[in-house]
């Protein structure tokens, strides 16, 4: 190589590392943080709309580091659902990451490569949706009678927790019927196995001490005959007039005697008869799922149960609480509860909310309006009932 050669290798040379010193020493003595704008929604603006965020942040010294973006909505985390670029970023919320109604502080950080912080702050107003309440006045309902089933099937042996199903179904039953309102009508039947079902108590005001001393006589053992059972318990249920209409079933499996659902959804249309399942401590995805077409199908409902304590929880709804749905455009299902004053929150549009009952149709229209809160009221008793709302404004 000629000696003029060298020497621009080594000019060159040195005009790197003299830019590359120049670059270390800007980092090290860049004090200023990225500038951060949220350009929307713009602050304090009530958003009648899910908004989309968009954020357009820079640096003129070290440059940005995007990687170290971060997003909270009210402090909880949202990073996730930003899209960033060198420039900016922005994000579609999901039902994973909702923006509750009402304010909301949006706080976004992104560092430069010096390791300055920049920080940008909004709040704005998501106005998109309002509240749903549904309650019933006190003593509100139809006249009812209810028979439980419960699953003595072999599996019932098995270990939970530090005792066996069967021990912690019974505790709970007990712990049940302790709080019934006295006069209740309730009746009680058992299957031990495909052809071993038994109708222990009638369906009539419970003898509290008696109904609990014949749930101690259980003994699991056998199958599970979950379509006979219910059909027996309709047979039993059709035969009383102008009541609502329900059987509970408390399984802890599915069914293992030939039967076929679609008979028990059949004939649980006439006379109308509810069936609620408790699906007690199972882990199998498709027999839970068919078990909750079963008691959806029947305008009834479907209760995962994992211990005693959510059994017992259970039973008392399923006994002493009225069900209710809440139905979108189309027919499309949005909620499905028991009534409790729970707030919903909501998309605005139009809805109707109808009340489990098996005997006669109650419900009512709701139109949500923006941050405003409507209540659905179930009044009267017996075939009397009817549905009010009220709507308070925010």
């Amino acid at each position: 190589m000629s000696r003029l050669g060298s020497i621009a290798i080594a000019a060159a040379v040195l005009a790197t590392g003299a830019s590359l010193g120049a670059q270390r020493i800007g980092r090290a003595n860049d004090k200023v943080a990225p500038t951060i704008r949220v350009i929307s929604p713009a602050p304090g603006q009530r958003v009648e709309k899910v908004p989309d965020v968009e954020i357009v942040y820079d640096d003129d010294s070290s440059g940005v580091s995007a990687v170290t973006f971060r997003a909270k909505v009210n402090d909880r985390d949202f990073s996730r659902v930003f899209e960033q670029h060198s420039r900016g970023a922005t994000a579609k919320f999901t039902a994973d990451y909702a923006l509750p109604l009402g304010e909301n502080r949006l706080t976004v950080e992104v560092a430069d490569r010096a390791g300055n912080v920049g920080r940008a702050d909004v709040t704005f107003v998501n106005a998109s949706g309002g509240w749903l309440v549904v309650n019933t006045e006190p003593g509100a309902g139809p006249e009812s009678r209810a028979e439980l089933i419960l699953d003595a099937s072999g599996s019932m042996t098995e270990k939970l927790l530090d005792n066996t199903r069967m021990a912690a179904a019974k505790s709970a039953i007990k712990n049940l019927v302790k709080g019934l309102p006295d006069g209740m009508a309730l009746g009680l039947r058992v299957f031990t196995d495909c052809a071993a079902i038994k109708a222990l108590a009638p369906i009539q005001s419970i003898d509290k001490a008696a109904f609990v001393g014949l749930v101690e006589s259980i003994e699991p053992k056998g199958g599970t005959p979950i379509v006979a059972s219910l059909l027996q318990s309709f047979e039993t249920l059709r035969a009383i007039p102008d009541v609502e209409r329900i059987s509970v079933i408390v399984t802890d499996g599915g069914e293992s005697c030939s039967g076929a659902f679609s008979e028990v959804i059949q004939m649980a249309k006439e006379p109308p008869i509810r069936v609620i399942v408790i699906a007690f401590d199972i882990d199998n995805a498709g027999i839970t799922s068919s078990l909750r077409q079963l008691a959806e199908a029947t305008g009834g409902a479907f209760i995962d149960a994992q211990d005693g304590s959510e059994l017992q929880r259970a039973l008392e709804a399923s006994l002493q609480r009225i069900g209710y749905a809440v139905y979108g455009a189309g027919g499309t299902l949005i909620h499905r509860g028991f009534v409790s004053g729970e707030r919903l929150e909501l998309p605005l549009g139009a809805y109707e909310v109808r009340f489990g009952f098996s005997s006669l149709r109650v419900s009512a229209p709701v139109t949500l309006a923006s941050l405003a809160e409507s209540t659905v009221t179930l009044r009267g008793k017996g075939r009397a009932l009817s549905a009010t709302v009220t709507t308070t404004p925010r």
